[in-house]
């Protein structure tokens, strides 16, 4: 099977899991809007996220236009990360109208997948769903096989699906006084940062990012793993 095949097969399996319960929810697909592009794509880029915040909000819709500070986000953090994987020089926040058209060749997840259309994720439920579904999330990942995770404000998230073990790994990159960083474990960056919808400060949110990518522990982990990979590195302007 492909790895959209089996993407497609665990959703299925984990939508069962809740058909006969939450009757006036969603659930949300998520994953890859463009198997073929993320797939081909050097580093691969996860976002995981909370939770769906509308009903017809689905991450692995192809082609949704950047209408929000969570969609326009995510395409400035992302060019950032590919910029850093292809040891240029950084860039400064690039405005709309430089923007990517979307954020197919990214893949999207979201830690709760039943959408209640919530205007503000409450962090214990999040986590309860991590626990959860944590064999769902977790099969979802590796069939992702991402080279770098950023946990949108869900970093303990990804510590429960990974079974409490990402705090033993190594912390590469962090911020004084900030709670931002980068970890490396198993050839994977996994950046514990801030959500995409956050509204305020969005340059310095951007830089922050950008001061983390550029500390010489995450440059020289970069290059391992592009030793270490025999991908190549696409990126979608």
């Amino acid at each position: 099977m492909t790895n959209e095949e089996q993407h497609k097969a665990l959703m299925d399996e984990w939508h069962e899991k809740y058909k006969d319960s939450y009757f006036d929810c969603t659930f949300t697909d998520d994953g890859s809007a463009n198997w073929k592009l993320y797939d081909n794509s050097f580093p691969k880029i996860l976002f995981l996220g909370k939770e769906s915040p509308y009903h017809d909000y689905h991450p692995a819709t192809p082609l949704l236009p950047l209408n929000n500070n969570f969609a326009k986000n995510i395409a400035r953090w992302s060019l950032l990360i590919e910029k850093a994987f292809a040891q240029t020089e950084l860039p400064e926040m690039p405005v709309d109208a430089k923007l990517r058209n979307n954020n197919d060749s990214v893949a999207i997840i979201e830690v709760k997948k039943i959408c209640e259309e919530k205007v503000t994720s409450l962090d214990r439920e999040i986590n309860a769903f991590a626990r959860s579904d944590r064999e769902f999330l977790k099969r979802q990942i590796e069939i992702l096989k991402p080279h770098v995770v950023l946990c949108c404000a869900t970093i303990d998230s990804y510590d429960i699906i990974n079974n409490w073990t990402y705090k033993s790994d190594e912390k590469i990159a962090s911020i004084k006084d900030a709670g931002e960083a980068i970890w490396l474990t198993d050839d994977r960056l996994v950046i514990g940062f801030k959500h995409p919808s956050h509204r305020f400060g969005q340059e310095d949110v951007y830089h922050t990012l950008k001061s983390l990518l550029s500390q010489e522990p995450v440059k020289r982990a970069i290059q391992k793993m592009k030793d270490n990979s025999s991908g190549r590195i696409i990126l979608i302007n």
